[in-house]
């Protein structure tokens, strides 16, 4: 097993990782990390290692950036022997940024409710709703649903209402009665979590 000593001064010139190869890296908190190289950027010293996945999914993988200026050292495992080098899938650039700008807007909101005391179930609601209904912002403390329903503290079933009160009056409303049985789902699924026993 070759080891490289990175703490302090990064890779050297003659320091390369190829896609492939399995290394195990020690942070300079002493934290272990062990994957196969996915890619290796030499001029900005970042290291990306594809992990198996922490869901158990075989079709799925964890993948983690580390800055080589940030670890101890670097255990050559086993060295990729392909040739050639396997070719990384190209990536589409536009939908990476418009993926970064989402979660940059998810975080900004969240951030928001939070400063405007919503709960943490109400946090976690809404998170659960954008899974199946992207079209979900926040108005105060209220969930706004596809601009038709809200979802008001605490966050019950019978928190949800059409938004427009002429409406619900005159017809009842698909997209209220689908909000209301994802909002019982969560509250299941939650219940599950803190109960995994029934006990």
């Amino acid at each position: 097993m070759q080891e490289k000593n990175m703490a302090g001064s990064g890779p050297s010139n003659n320091d390369y990782f190829y896609p492939g190869s399995t290394v195990k890296c020690t942070t300079c908190y002493g934290d272990d990390i062990q994957g196969e190289v996915t890619a290796f950027d030499h001029d900005t010293k970042i290291l990306i290692l594809k992990q198996p996945s922490s869901c158990g999914k075989a079709e799925l993988n964890n993948v983690t950036m580390l800055n080589l200026d940030l670890i101890q050292s670097v255990s050559v495992i086993k060295e990729c022997t392909d040739t050639p080098l396997p070719t990384l899938a190209s990536l589409n650039s536009l939908k990476l940024l418009d993926r970064y700008k989402e979660e940059i807007e998810l975080k900004m909101a969240l951030a928001k409710a939070r400063s405007v005391g919503v709960s943490d179930d109400g946090i976690k609601l809404y998170n659960f709703l954008r899974k199946t209904m992207p079209d979900c912002r926040w108005t105060e403390q209220t969930i706004l649903v596809m601009d038709e329903v809200v979802v008001k503290p605490p966050y019950q079933p019978d928190n949800c209402a059409v938004k427009d009160l002429k409406q619900s009056q005159s017809s009842p409303s698909q997209c209220l009665n689908h909000v209301k049985n994802i909002v019982e789902r969560f509250h299941k699924e939650e219940r599950l979590k803190s109960h995994p026993h029934g006990t």
